[in-house]
């Protein structure tokens, strides 16, 4: 992408990209605005397969609701496709547009960023089945390692106590912004 802008309010702004890691599939950008709020990093336990997670971001972005989109689900596999540990999978239902999309615990704290789905095209193609919610993240100690060796600071958070996802998707939305390439 070569130029990126962020829709915050009503109002788009150029966004300018720090840094990169393709590897990752992870970028680091600057908006011209502060954020309402910031996300934390989960600090405390590891991710557990079955851990109820959510889904926020912008998907289909022109095609439906240009508001923020909201799905639930859980932590499926602690690895992505070919036992890959850098990777969870995940059963929120996303949709182009939710690439770059956090992945929040019932706390709160973000445990991943979304990256991609198992395609059911190439699985209709390959293996003669449709898959249904086989979603992909970054964990959040990829992402942390990304931070760290840019020197960026972050906020960490714990598994406390669960906030019901209808008051999650309200404050954690502030911190979520529409971006475009």
């Amino acid at each position: 992408c070569a130029k990126v802008t962020a829709r915050i309010g009503d109002v788009e702004h150029s966004v300018t990209i720090v840094s990169t890691d393709a590897q990752n599939d992870l970028a680091l950008l600057k908006v011209p605005v502060a954020l309402g709020n910031v996300l934390p990093l989960r600090d405390g336990p590891r991710v557990q397969l079955g851990e109820a997670v959510l889904a926020l971001g912008y998907p289909l972005q022109g095609l439906i609701s240009a508001s923020l989109n909201v799905t639930s689900g859980n932590i499926s596999s602690l690895s992505g496709l070919g036992d890959d540990a850098r990777m969870l999978q995940f059963t929120a239902p996303i949709q182009p547009g939710n690439s770059g999309s956090p992945l929040l615990d019932a706390s709160g704290n973000v445990v991943g960023i979304v990256t991609s789905k198992l395609s059911p095209l190439w699985a209709a193609a390959n293996i003669g089945d449709l898959p249904q919610n086989v979603n992909f993240a970054v964990k959040a100690s990829v992402i942390r390692e990304f931070l760290e060796s840019r020197d960026v600071s972050f906020r960490g958070g714990r598994l406390d106590q669960p906030v019901p996802f209808t008051v999650l998707s309200g404050t954690a939305g502030t911190a979520i912004v529409e971006l475009k390439c």
